[in-house]
This record gives C-alpha cells, structure tokens and sequence, in this order.
C-alpha cells in the first residue's frame, strides 16, 4: 500500500473515530451529573493507560522489529501478542480489586469504585481490540482496520440506544460497558486479519517478550511517564476539585479531540514507514518523508483549531448544558496545547524509527515532572484552565528536549 492511500484511509478511520468519540461522550455528558462524567472521564483515562503498556510492550517494538524478521514475522507477531496479553490481563483483576477495596472501605466515592469496577469488567475486550487495531496498521493493512472500526462504531450506536432506555440514570456506566462489549466483537472477529494468532509454544513467547523488551522497557517507561503528563490534569483536577472540575476542562477538550486524533492517525501510518525506511538505510527519504508528514499535520490541526477556536461560544451554545458555559478560553488553551503535540509527536516518530526509546524516556522524566509541578500550582489558583495551561508547559519543555535529541543525532547517526 502506498504512504498517500495509508495515510487517506487512516485519517478515514480516525474521523470516524473521532466522530464515535465525540458524539458518545457529548450523549453521556448531555445525560448524566457533572460528577458523573467526570467519574467516565477518570475511567476511561485507565483504560488510556492499559492501551498505552500494550502499545510499549507489543506494537512499538514489533513495529521497529518487524523489518529485521523477513520469513518470520508472522511468528514472532503471534508470540509476541500472546505474551502480552498474558501480561496484561491481570490488570484488569487489579481494577476490580481496586474498585471493590475503595467502595468496601471507603477510600473513594461509591461513584467512582463503581466506575472502576466496570472498567476492570471491559478492560479485556478494550485491550484486544487496540491490540488488534495496532497489529493491522504495523501491517498497513489500513483498510481492514477502517471495516473494523466500522463494525465496533455501530455496536456502539445500537447499544447506546438500548441503555439509554434501560439505565437512564447510569448512562455513563452503560456506555462503558457498551463500549467494551463493541470493542471485544470487533476484537475476536478481526483478530485473525490482523494476524494476532494465538501462540502455544511457551518458548517463542518468552522469546518474543525478551526481545521486544530491550526496547519496550523504554517505551513503557516513556508510556507510564507520558500517561502522567498527558493525563495528570484529569488526577490533579479529580482529587483536587472533584469530578466536576474534571468534567469542565473534559467538556472543552471533546471538541478539540477530532485534532489529536488527526495526529495520531498520521502517526499509525508513518511510523511504520519510517521505521522500514530506517532499515533500509534511506536516510534522505527518511528525512523527507518525516518533512511532509509534519506540514500535512501542522497545516490540518492548524486549520481546525483555528475554526474552532473562532466558534467556541457558538458550538458550546448548541451542543454543551447550560452548566458548561463559558469554555472560550478552555478551548483556546487546549487549541495551543494540541498545536504543540503536532510538534512533540514529529519528534517523536523520528526517533521511535530510529529505535532511539532511552532519549524519548529521559525527556519526558523530566517535562513530567514539570508539569505535574506546574499543575498543582496553577490548579489550586485557576481551576481547570490552570491544569491546561500546566499541561502545555509540560509539552513545550517536552517538544524543546526531543529537538534537541533528533537535532543532536543528525542524519546519519538518526538511520545508523
């Protein structure tokens, strides 16, 4: 498949994705408490995270690996997502025995250990379908990860409109589970395309772990410290404000997330090009490539903030209660704050390509750090707006570190 037909049909999946995300967030935020979306909010954050290990321990590594393997990547893709579903699936118990620990003795609300109760429940299927979706964009097998995201998308519509009429007042609990039920149908009946086979030979397995793990322990530590940037407002926000002050800066954030949905979509395609191109030695289509791909994206999510930064107060008018009112400026700090990952993830796939994890993992210690410093500051004296705002410091010190790493590399040492 070409780079302009991977990349047509990605950006495809994820305007349908971002679609899906939208609207089921805008159902559950017109339908339920603040306190109560701010509970999925938090939720659906954990669930981010137990996507994002997977992403460091199987798709990452495969996806920079996968070149070296020629006749046997097959297998090595198959033991390498067993392992990692063996590894992950206990963390799901480990919700479960968190929500019930902190209902049981009161350590948090009944809302939210009810919450992560249901989050233990669908974190399975949750998994299998971002690992399957994962595998299928390693193989740039794009299209066949649209027909499932199509498939789990209508799940989703049907089942929303069942629990809507069923638990009215539990919507954010029933849109949960409808989300992991869809996400398991599509993950069973697309696995196989995808390539994510079941592996019964223990030692290929721990094999595949091992090798995947010389570069994965970096990107899992990146994963766990990016988690704390990317999210530490929803945190912060939660313990600090309540589940309400989360649903405020979430509400604006939901029009904002067809941009951070572009670049992550453009990042399912070029990494794995990159990455081939890398071991292929092409250093000056490397560059090149990386080059384009950063001003489509820069020029696509510039065009977007820019308009919906113009119709803000309009869009909340119309789509947001009355309780939500004046989000203005929320959604011009989390405009600049997308326009800055466009810069951060550029960076970013330049040297995950280059296999270069330990810089990555470095630079986001200490860009994590700063903004969780920051946002206990600038949340106790602005609110939700001051957890933004840390959240874009932290990027711009993350985005100025990885520059200067891909900088310092250079051309030769970034394919060596």
């Amino acid at each position: 498949m070409s780079l302009k037909r991977g990349v047509f049909l990605s950006f495809t999946d994820q305007a349908l994705l971002s679609a899906t995300n939208f609207l089921v967030g805008l159902f559950v935020l017109r339908h339920v408490p603040k306190s109560a979306y701010g509970e999925y909010i938090f939720a659906g954050a954990v669930l981010l995270f137990l996507a994002g290990v997977q992403n460091a321990v199987a798709i990452t590594p495969l996806t920079v690996l996968a070149p070296d393997k020629g006749k046997s990547e097959a297998e090595f893709r198959s033991a390498l997502a067993t392992g990692q579903l063996l590894l992950l699936l206990p963390f799901s118990f480990i919700l479960l025995l968190i929500g019930w620990g902190g209902g049981h003795f009161d350590l948090f609300s009944k809302g939210m250990a009810t919450i992560l109760l249901v989050a233990g429940i669908v974190a399975p299927g949750f998994l299998l379908r971002e690992l399957v979706r994962g595998m299928l964009f390693q193989r740039l097998r794009v299209g066949t990860a649209l027909l499932g995201d199509l498939m789990a998308t209508l799940l989703l519509a049907g089942g929303l409109q069942v629990v809507g009429k069923i638990l009215p007042d539990q919507l954010h609990l029933g849109a949960l589970f409808v989300t992991g039920g869809a996400a398991l149908v599509a993950g069973v009946l697309f696995a196989v395309p995808a390539g994510t086979l079941i592996c019964s030979r223990w030692g290929e397995i721990t094999a595949a772990l091992s090798e995947a793990w010389q570069h994965g322990r970096w990107a899992l530590s990146g994963v766990v410290i990016t988690w704390l940037q990317d999210q530490s407002y929803i945190y912060l926000l939660t313990f600090l404000l309540g589940a309400a002050g989360t649903a405020d800066a979430s509400a604006a954030r939901l029009f904002l997330a067809p941009a951070s949905l572009v670049i992550a979509s453009f990042g399912r395609v070029l990494l794995p090009t990159l990455a081939r191109l890398h071991h292929e030695r092409q250093s000056l289509r490397f560059r090149r490539v990386a080059g384009k791909g950063l001003l489509v994206v820069a020029t696509t999510v510039g065009c977007y903030v820019l308009v919906i930064a113009a119709t803000a107060d309009h869009l909340a008018a119309a789509f947001l209660p009355a309780s939500y009112g004046g989000l203005r400026w929320m959604v011009l700090l989390w405009g600049a704050c997308t326009l800055v990952q466009v810069f951060r993830g550029h960076f970013s796939w330049l040297l995950q390509a280059s296999r270069c994890f330990r810089p990555i993992t470095m630079a986001n210690a200490l860009s994590s750090v700063v903004t969780l410093l920051s946002g206990a500051l600038l949340i106790s004296r602005y609110g939700p707006a001051g957890g933004v705002a840390a959240l874009i410091v932290g990027e711009l010190v993350l985005t100025g570190l990885l520059w200067r790493v891909e900088r310092r590399s250079g051309d030769g040492d970034a394919i060596d």
